[in-house]
């Protein structure tokens, strides 16, 4: 935090850094610019600043900005704490934290270039940021292009800004004027979080400022099969150790490992030999992909690649997490009222302190996995961290009750459900087939001394077509989902959501 140089990280004064940072952890983070706070919450704990007169209209900047950088700044009397903060939907995101503005004010705090720093940071706040480009048209932002130009290739005014302006990497690109005949066109961003690959080469470009990472990642991705949550076909694939149970595509390997040095782990290997496709085991829908993820940081951050091959060869081979649908015989990792499954318990719980307690087991009964949502990983550190599992067993019976007066019958809701919609759809079907029936009939011959059916059916010339008619109304007057079931569906819903 730049606000430390003024609390004596210069000259080790340690008693007034302990006392900023006393000071510093009263007060709430920033949330960042896409997670706007409401402004009239009664538990509300933010505090707003603004320009002292107004110069940028709507600017605010949260108290943790503020002590983080501004008050370490020759522009800290700039701002004042602002009572009454109106915004959008009475709602306030903090524009300080927007990247490019913080490079404004510690390019130009120094000098106390004020005006200059207003210009600029208003210039930024009208940009468009880049997750709010997807089908607007291109005249909406301003877009640059790399030098030497790559096919194809442009990013938006956001990334450009935000992370390569002000720093070595900006000779690197110009400004690409929109024509006029082609305003209305769509365009993305090569950055753009829709394609990982090329995101995350970008920030590890422009935090290392190396160009190069990102062109390299540049001029292969794109014309790379996208990686996607339906999976790709007939394309090589990379692996660890011949590992079979994992597997990760082409971008994802080129813009995640290469990116970080580490693609001499990896082989490649191919596809399933049928030619069904397979989904990247890093895309974000599947739910191991984020564990990978953080795995993969801490092995990046430590310089120790080990970290991720050991940890994916032990999660790979692993049945995925049932969560809260009930499963016989299955190995868990047992505790006094605990069944954490194996997934589980190498995502979040093999290097616990408490984890001895944890016995791995066959259970041929039924059970449902107790480690996989944020707050019972949490209340298992809480229980480490005090070194007592009793709080854990605590909050797991109290979960159990919640569970058993909530999902069974949500299940039922949805099973009753599916049940009238296989019945509608076999009378649909029926209805279709009677109907046809009654057609060829009625055309083979004009001799028809009986009609059937009724004034609310309608006549028809055989008793299939009245039949048919009779079950086509009977589906559509059926209420797959009746609006009290579904309400009662919803209410169980939030109260398992709060003990899940």
């Amino acid at each position: 935090m730049e606000s430390l140089t003024g609390y004596g990280l210069t000259n080790s004064n340690w008693e007034s850094i302990r006392q900023y940072m006393i000071y510093r952890g009263k007060i709430q983070n920033c949330t960042g610019a896409d997670n706007p706070i409401g402004l009239s919450t009664t538990t509300n704990r933010y505090r707003w600043y603004r320009p002292r007169n107004n110069e940028i209209e709507g600017f605010v900047c949260c108290e943790g900005c503020y002590e983080d950088l501004v008050s370490a700044t020759n522009f800290q009397n700039r701002f004042i704490l602002d009572e009454n903060v109106v915004n959008h939907n009475n709602q306030a995101s903090c524009d300080m934290c927007v990247p490019f503005v913080k490079k404004c004010l510690l390019e130009h705090a120094p000098s106390q270039n004020w005006p200059t720093f207003l210009e600029w940071a208003t210039a930024r706040l009208k940009i468009p940021a880049c997750k709010n480009l997807k089908g607007a048209v291109c005249s909406s932002t301003l877009w640059y292009m790399p030098h030497p130009p790559i096919h194809n290739i442009l990013i938006c005014g956001a990334c450009f800004h935000d992370r390569a302006d002000l720093t070595p990497l900006a000779s690197n690109f110009s400004q690409v004027q929109v024509p006029p005949n082609r305003a209305n066109e769509v365009w993305e961003c090569a950055n753009s979080t829709s394609v990982l690959a090329m995101a995350v080469a970008w920030a590890e470009a422009c935090d290392k400022k190396n160009i190069s990472i990102w062109q390299n990642a540049a001029r292969t991705i794109p014309s790379l099969p996208p990686c996607t949550a339906e999976g790709i076909k007939n394309v090589t694939w990379y692996t660890i150790g011949g590992n079979p149970k994992f597997a990760i595509c082409a971008r994802c390997y080129i813009g995640l490992v290469q990116t970080f040095g580490m693609g001499g782990y990896f082989q490649q290997i191919n596809g399933p030999t049928d030619g069904s496709a397979y989904i990247c085991d890093l895309h974000p829908s599947i739910d191991r992909a984020h564990s990978y993820y953080a795995k993969f940081d801490e092995a990046i951050a430590l310089q120790d690649f080990s970290i991720f091959t050991n940890f994916v060869a032990r999660l790979s081979p692993l049945p995925v997490c049932p969560k809260d649908a009930l499963i016989v015989n299955r190995s868990w990792y047992c505790g006094e009222e605990a069944t954490i499954c194996e997934s589980c318990y190498e995502e979040a719980f093999r290097d616990t302190k408490l984890a001895p307690l944890l016995t791995h087991r066959q259970r041929p009964d039924e059970c449902i996995c107790d480690g996989y949502s944020a707050r019972m990983r949490g209340l298992w550190n809480k229980a480490c961290a005090q070194n007592n599992i009793q709080l854990f067993n605590v909050a797991l019976r109290e979960r159990m009750q919640v569970y058993q007066a909530t999902v069974p019958r949500m299940h039922q809701i949805l099973e009753i459900a599916k049940m009238r919609m296989q019945t509608q759809q076999t009378l649909f079907m029926s209805s279709i087939m009677l109907t046809g029936a009654n057609n060829i009939a009625s055309a083979s011959s004009n001799y028809h001394p009986y009609q059937y059916g009724s004034a609310q059916l309608g006549w028809y010339d055989t008793s299939a077509g009245a039949q048919g008619a009779a079950q086509f109304q009977q589906a559509l007057s059926m209420n797959v989902a009746p609006t009290g079931d579904m309400a009662e569906m919803s209410q169980l819903a939030a109260i398992w959501k709060q003990y899940e």
